[in-house]
């Protein structure tokens, strides 16, 4: 397999970085740097990142916005969903709602803060995911939910048809014929587990606050 070109680890880099690299965004959110390489080169999973003036080839790099992409993309793999199904859903977890191009990313530390939190309903069947672009080709095809309207959001749909996902519960890998049509993901909960993350790295870095740029 013939993996995307790696972005070099620069001193420019390392004391104002514009994004992460595969191998320091894979670190935080838990996965393989092979993995995320992988999911980039297969186009599983491109980076929105803005590169500027960085030297960064566009596509190389990742933000917050494309860590907590990826940890979505990992967990629903991790509960069986197919691949190009859990890539298809995770186009839209970088992208601001009313994004205009790529540069519109979410602000999810803005998100880590809010309260009451949010969750995500993501489509995790096809069938759902084509009769949504046919029948509401413009609204968006992630779903938010308050987290004080959760219980009452699952109790509307059929026993089996939601999955509310609590991630430090551990994940039980489903059958495709046992895989619900919507995944409820509790994503304040990741976007402040990852910022947090993000925060660390960059202090033990000795990055200053003013070289973090606030897509990071």
């Amino acid at each position: 397999m013939t993996y995307a070109p790696r972005p070099s680890a620069t001193r420019a880099h390392r004391r104002r970085p514009y994004g992460l690299t595969a191998a320091e965004g894979a670190r935080l959110v838990g996965l393989s740097p092979r993995t995320v390489q992988d999911w980039r080169a297969s186009a599983a999973y491109v980076p929105l990142c803005p590169v500027g003036d960085s030297g960064h080839e566009q596509g190389s790099i990742y933000h917050l916005a494309d860590l907590v992409a990826l940890r979505v993309l990992a967990d629903l793999r991790a509960l069986g969903v197919t691949r190009d199904v859990a890539a298809r859903v995770c186009e839209g977890v970088p992208l601001h709602p009313d994004a205009t191009d790529d540069d519109d990313y979410m602000p999810y530390r803005q998100v880590a803060m809010l309260d009451p939190p949010w969750w995500y309903l993501l489509p995790v069947h096809w069938d759902l995911i084509d009769r949504h672009m046919r029948e509401l080709p413009d609204i968006e095809l992630i779903g938010v939910v308050p987290e004080d309207r959760v219980d009452a959001w699952v109790s509307a749909f059929d026993p089996g048809d939601v999955y509310v996902l609590h991630r430090e519960e551990g994940f039980k890998r489903l059958s495709q014929a046992d895989l619900p049509l919507i995944v409820l993901y509790p994503i304040t909960a990741l976007a402040a587990e990852l910022a947090a993350r993000a925060d660390a790295w960059r202090r033990q870095r000795r990055i200053r606050q003013k070289d973090w740029m606030p897509w990071l």
